[in-house]
């Protein structure tokens, strides 16, 4: 789990046993291996869901955690459909897909101040500041001006320069 925290954010998780499992519900101990789990100071239970996915149970068993425990909850989820991706980011239920997709709103705040810091800065030219270059570039390799325009078309699809605007 740390490790997708890491290779998506940049951050790693700590995670260990949730050793207060006696305050939720017998049938949630059940159903639900529990783990705690800490991003930047900011404790969360983990939910790895053994059985089938129902999104309504899964709304009723996150309030119930809030409540008992006043942390929130993410689930882990072995895999899940396009719709029920759609229907747990609309009932804002927090997700975790390992090595694939996360959803955590309760996180973004701590998580996107760190994400700030592993941004790499976007160095973006105008149009005409590329034009020159590419028309730099292609006078170098001996094309002409005639030749230029079907020259910079090829060099376009090859994928080798990038043009907006």
């Amino acid at each position: 789990m740390s490790v997708l925290f890491a290779d998506t954010l940049g951050i790693r998780i700590t995670e260990k046993p949730f050793l207060e499992e006696k305050i939720l519900p017998v049938f949630m101990r059940n159903e639900y291996e529990i783990l705690q789990g800490e991003v930047e100071n900011v404790p969360f239970l983990l939910l790895k869901k053994t059985g089938d996915l129902n999104l309504a149970q899964m709304k009723g068993h996150m309030q119930i955690v809030a409540k008992n425990t006043n942390m929130p909850c993410a689930f882990i989820l072995d895999h899940i459909t396009d719709y029920q991706k759609k229907r747990l980011i609309e009932l804002h239920i927090s997700f975790i897909v390992p090595g694939k997709q996360l959803y955590l709103p309760f996180l973004g705040v701590a998580l996107h101040k760190e994400y700030k810091k592993i941004k790499k800065p976007v160095q973006l030219l105008s149009f005409a500041s590329q034009k020159n270059r590419i028309d730099g570039f292609l006078w170098e390799m001996g094309v002409y001006h005639c030749d230029r325009d079907s020259a910079t078309y090829r060099l376009l699809q090859d994928d080798c320069i990038e043009m907006s605007g």
